[in-house]
């Protein structure tokens, strides 16, 4: 599979919605993970952190004349802790019991689900410069096996996909679709992969709905998660949050024993 098939097949689109009636309120990206023979749906919590709406997966099959949505629950969200010494057992309960008081909340959501084999992905055209034609065709959409070996390298390109500029009318969703590729590492932070889109941003409209979306290298490695662009229109900088740090995570959520007395 080459990686701008990938790129396409391994974004997962997701929608928000009211938890009432299920209307669509927003559009989101997300994508699967299979890591330690387990599987995890992971995207940003800037989309999908709202109590009394629902985050789903679009599935790309219709039923009864609507398109079927696969919905998901809650999500699990991190917090970022500073502490000025080495915390012990009390400092740690009171964080875990006062979770909006401890901390910066990271922009990152995942939680485990079952395996999924019902999402399926259309057929794409692109006309790249410096490619040509690209063609994705019809199929599954694709999940990203992710290993310990993990780390990011800097001289490979990326790319992201996702769909922008969500206009819901009548029920209906309309939206346009983006494929960014050949995307130099400019620097990687404590938390984020700082990507050179080699234009500037100009309208930040152009990634809405992007949110969450994976960010691929050009070995076929997940480098992050699409979460935000320079507030600045005229630079062209976009960020991910990196994938290692989520992995580390995931690690702790779902594969760490517990602390003991806690």
């Amino acid at each position: 599979m080459g990686i701008i098939e990938l790129t396409v097949t391994a974004c997962i689109h997701l929608v928000r919605s009211n938890l009432n009636d299920l209307k669509p309120v927003s559009i989101g990206s997300g994508v699967i993970i299979k890591y330690k023979e387990r599987f995890f749906i992971c995207t940003v919590s800037h989309f999908s952190d709202y109590p009394d709406e629902n985050i789903g997966i679009v599935t790309g099959r219709v039923k009864n004349n609507q398109t079927e949505i696969y919905y998901l629950g809650d999500f699990s969200y991190m917090t970022k802790i500073v502490f000025e010494d080495m915390p012990d057992a009390e400092d740690l309960v009171y964080c875990i019991e006062n979770p909006d008081q401890s901390g910066d909340k990271l922009d990152i959501a995942f939680r485990e689900i079952s395996l999924l084999e019902n999402i399926v992905q259309d057929k794409k055209e692109f006309d790249l410069n410096g490619i040509g034609k690209i063609t994705v065709n019809e199929g599954g959409k694709s999940m990203v096996i992710v290993d310990d070996d993990y780390q990011i390298d800097t001289y490979q390109q990326c790319s992201f996909f996702g769909r922008i500029k969500p206009d819901f009318e009548n029920g209906i969703l309309n939206f346009q679709e983006a494929l960014y590729w050949g995307l130099p590492i400019k620097s990687i932070g404590d938390e984020f992969v700082e990507l050179d889109l080699g234009a500037p941003i100009n309208d930040h409209k152009r990634f809405k709905g992007c949110s969450g979306a994976p960010i691929i290298d050009t070995r076929g490695h997940l480098v992050g998660l699409v979460t935000h662009g320079e507030n600045d229109t005229t630079k062209s900088s976009i960020y991910g949050f990196r994938f290692d740090k989520i992995k580390q995570w995931i690690d702790l959520m779902y594969f760490k024993e517990p602390i003991a007395g806690m």
